[in-house]
């Protein structure tokens, strides 16, 4: 838009050129481009890869937390690689399994798997996260693992490769 907004105040300041009809080319021109942007998916893929970038941010986050070995940076670490869990799969249940709104975490998964997104081991993996996502994010420690930790982090990794980059 900035961009379209500054060739335009060119085009008005350079009156020798007729600015109407630069004008309506140019406003043309993005309208029609931006057209075939969306019929070709890229304003979704830039929105899906920025999302994949954020969630892996919160990804690198609990890997760095993990590195330092004790009890509370596991505990840092599984509450980011939950968080990151659950968005990255409601996300997936919104962006390919037609899911709308806020769904419960096993409805996603439960529409991920029936659109074939999820499956196998991969499926299996992921509902087991369902318990460790809700100790995690319910401080519940004493319950949490890091090994459930470094699994769910594989997991969610995996997601993110390939269906947010």
């Amino acid at each position: 838009m900035r961009a379209y907004m500054q060739r335009a105040d060119n085009i008005y300041k350079d009156k020798s050129a007729g600015p109407t009809h630069q004008l309506f080319m140019h406003s043309r021109g993005t309208v029609s481009s931006l057209v075939r942007e969306l019929e070709n998916g890229l304003v979704g893929n830039i929105r899906s890869s920025v999302q994949g970038e954020l969630l892996g941010d919160l990804v690198g986050l609990a890997k760095e937390a993990l590195s330092t070995n004790t009890e509370e940076t596991k505990n840092v670490a599984a509450v980011l690689t939950a968080a990151a869990f659950e968005d990255c799969v409601r996300r997936l249940g919104i962006e390919k399994a037609g899911l709308q709104g806020r769904p419960k975490l096993e409805s996603a998964l439960g529409a991920l798997k029936d659109a074939d997104i999820l499956k196998g081991g991969a499926l299996s993996l992921a509902n087991s996260m369902l318990k460790f996502r809700n100790d995690s994010l319910h401080a519940d420690w004493q319950q949490v693992t890091q090994a459930q930790v470094e699994s769910c982090l594989a997991l969610t990794e995996s997601l993110l490769r390939e269906h947010f980059s």
